[in-house]
């Protein structure tokens, strides 16, 4: 077979095998393959913050986990650049049961928790009210269903609740026809 007629295979097929060509005679090469990532995970960081972005100018120590020594993967840090780390065996991740209580107002931008494993006893890694997340005690929705608001039926246009975890237990935090939220009795 002719040098020609196997690279016309090969092209036809869409395989990728990189091979050199001397004369009549084909020989594969051993692949060139991206650099595989290096068991683990990176350690956590709290997402990057603008602020600490702007004033560190530390130069990045890597560009992936194969320019790191040893065991070392590459990292995002917190002041936007890269740098070798040793890696973390984390578990899965753990989702508890119950909910986070809704934000109300900015609250705290603090960074505490990245998922619920991360928190003590049943407290569930919850948004903040200007993004960050931090651990808090959940609450179980009540029972129920919301009722159908009815067509002459407006109610407060302001919020009265913010969850269920501020209604009694036989009522659900329900949104109005103009928008709102105030305490309902529950519909079975």
């Amino acid at each position: 077979m002719n040098a020609h007629v196997v690279v016309a295979c090969l092209v036809a097929a869409a395989v990728a095998v990189p091979f050199a060509v001397t004369g009549t005679s084909i020989s594969a090469l051993p692949p060139v393959l991206p650099p595989s990532p290096k068991f683990g995970n990176c350690p956590y960081s709290p997402t990057w913050n603008a602020a600490v972005c702007l004033f560190d100018k530390h130069a990045p120590q890597c560009k992936d986990d194969s320019s790191c020594p040893g065991v070392q993967k590459c990292c995002a840090t917190q002041s936007c650049y890269l740098k070798c780390e040793n890696p973390t065996c984390l578990p899965p991740p753990v989702q508890k049961a119950w909910t986070c209580p809704k934000p109300s107002g900015a609250g705290i931008c603090l960074e505490a928790c990245s998922g619920d494993g991360q928190c003590p006893g049943n407290q569930k890694c919850c948004k903040t009210g200007c993004g960050g997340h931090v651990c808090q005690a959940p609450y179980r929705p009540n029972s129920g269903f919301c009722p159908l608001s009815k067509a002459a039926t407006v109610g407060p246009c302001l919020d009265a609740c913010s969850s269920d975890a501020t209604c009694a237990s036989n009522q659900k935090c329900c949104q109005t026809k103009c928008g709102g939220h105030s305490c309902q009795d529950v519909v079975p």
